[in-house]
């Protein structure tokens, strides 16, 4: 192979694989959305007990653990000194994770000599001979914080369930509003009916004007002067 068919094939590649670790980030954190709504379904409309639940693909087993407590201890365990933590070994509620000092094993086996480890120890051999890290680009950053928030909002059954019970309360409250509005409308037309229909009995007096006194006759505009009549002089 030529450098230059090596070095346009391997860039092929390598654009091929941060692709497909993009896609499988996405998988997974629309896995971990997937498993949040079913954790979310399980405690507020079904069980929490253990189910089997089977589709045309599989059958999902969901159990619950032996124990409400994790193995794994939070991370402000490793600030602990060393000292700390053998004391905290020696209470019996620690186990050993045993994994292989490589740095010290690696410098044993440079010096031919052998341990008690050499059956037990793996050799990086062709199918793990590297390391392999991804530093994502500031646009790459941005596109998978946004399909992350985008994930969130869309399929999130929590976000879409509480979505529902405010837009139904607020429903309510709008229908609350519009019912008080309506019976605040009747009761000022019903006080302006009272007020028009509330006259003074003086003006629905039965009497004949003759019968009714000067004054009376004057709040009802009975008293008047003929234009054609003279005043009396005194």
């Amino acid at each position: 192979m030529e450098t230059l068919d090596y070095t346009s094939i391997i860039k092929d590649q390598v654009d091929d694989f941060i692709q497909k670790r993009i896609e499988i980030r996405k998988n997974y954190k629309e896995l971990r959305q997937l498993k949040n709504n079913i954790i979310y379904l399980k405690r507020n409309y079904g069980k929490e007990t253990s189910q089997e639940f089977t589709s045309k693909n599989g059958t999902l087993s969901i159990l619950n653990y032996k124990s409400k407590y994790s193995s794994l201890l939070k991370k402000k365990f490793k600030d602990l000194s060393n000292e700390e933590k053998r004391k905290l070994y020696k209470t019996g509620l620690l186990t050993i994770f045993f994994r292989l000092n490589y740095q010290k094993f690696e410098k044993l086996k440079s010096d031919n000599k052998k341990t008690q480890l050499d059956d037990y120890a793996i050799l990086r051999n062709s199918d793990l001979p590297y390391r392999w890290n991804i530093t994502p680009s500031e646009h790459l950053k941005n596109e998978l914080k946004i399909f992350e928030e985008n994930l969130k909002n869309k399929k999130s059954i929590e976000i879409i369930d509480a979505n529902y019970i405010k837009a139904q309360r607020e429903k309510e409250l709008d229908d609350d509003y519009i019912e008080q509005h309506i019976n605040e409308s009747r009761l000022f037309w019903e006080d302006v009916v009272n007020d028009e229909m509330h006259f003074d009995a003086s003006y629905f007096s039965d009497d004949a004007s003759e019968d009714i006194s000067d004054i009376e006759n004057q709040e009802k505009g009975l008293n008047y002067y003929d234009d054609d009549e003279e005043e009396e002089e005194y």
